[in-house]
């Protein structure tokens, strides 16, 4: 498909287009319902104030800022669990994905005045069987919940990770050139070291 003579070579359109197309039907949002509840992928339904809520009530993004929480949102697949009498949100999850490989499963929870009625399960049932992360190797990191996830096929496995620095996340959209290089303002502490 791709050789340096130039006839072959598609332009970066036509290889935008091509890579996008087997997704395009994702991106109509998808939603699983039972009789009193439903989960949608629905960004517009998303309530931005209860994520913000919940998520600061747990072990994992204790004091994560609104807009934190706002960019990671616009930057994932988002999951919202809903009443459906009320279309109250009571539940959330998102997978960050380079949508052929690779998913990470993060954020998963339920409002704890919803907990102990199977929610969890529907909302978990819902995220495996999305087109994208059935497609990929999908991870997750938890410190209490192994038996719920192993119920929808994770193994438990060693890994490394590379904490972040210290501070809110980068701004990637501030911290790029418009070719995409990081500016000469972002390091990595590591790398300057070798410099």
């Amino acid at each position: 498909m791709y050789s340096n003579s130039g006839s072959s070579v598609l332009s970066r359109q036509t290889l935008a287009t091509h890579l996008v197309q087997p997704y395009q039907n994702l991106a109509h949002p998808m939603r699983t319902e039972t009789e009193e509840h439903f989960v949608s992928t629905d960004a517009a339904l998303l309530d931005v104030d209860f994520i913000h809520a919940v998520l600061n009530r747990t072990y994992w993004a204790q004091g994560r800022s609104r807009e934190v929480v706002q960019e990671s949102i616009r930057n994932s697949i988002c999951f919202g669990l809903y009443e459906k009498a009320s279309q109250r949100q009571v539940g959330f999850a998102r997978i960050v994905t380079d949508k052929v490989t690779f998913s990470w499963l993060c954020d998963v929870v339920v409002d704890e005045k919803c907990r102990r009625k199977g929610l969890g399960k529907f909302l978990m049932s819902c995220v495996v069987a999305h087109p994208v992360v059935s497609g990929t190797l999908c991870m997750l990191g938890t410190s209490d919940a192994h038996g719920l996830y192993e119920k929808y096929g994770f193994r438990r496995s060693e890994q490394m990770k590379r904490p972040r620095n210290q501070g809110e996340p980068n701004k990637s959209a501030d911290s790029m050139t418009s070719v995409g290089a990081p500016s000469a303002a972002v390091t990595c502490p590591s790398v300057a070291k070798w410099n």
